[in-house]
């Protein structure tokens, strides 16, 4: 694995400046309804590892 990956700011701006070239560059590549389906699955994610992770923890 790639030594920069712990960092992740180098991440968070790397996925964000391709996003944002992608936006630029090519905007009709991704459907807005397929996009909307993965924030809604992220975002369940999210919340179901943060209620995970805080009932390990007491």
């Amino acid at each position: 694995m790639l030594s920069w990956v712990p960092f992740a700011m180098v991440r968070i701006v790397l996925f964000l400046s391709a996003g944002i070239l992608l936006a630029i560059y090519n905007p009709e590549s991704i459907d807005e309804n397929i996009l909307l389906l993965v924030l809604a699955i992220l975002c369940i994610l999210f919340f179901v590892s943060f209620l995970l992770s805080d009932q390990s923890a007491s």
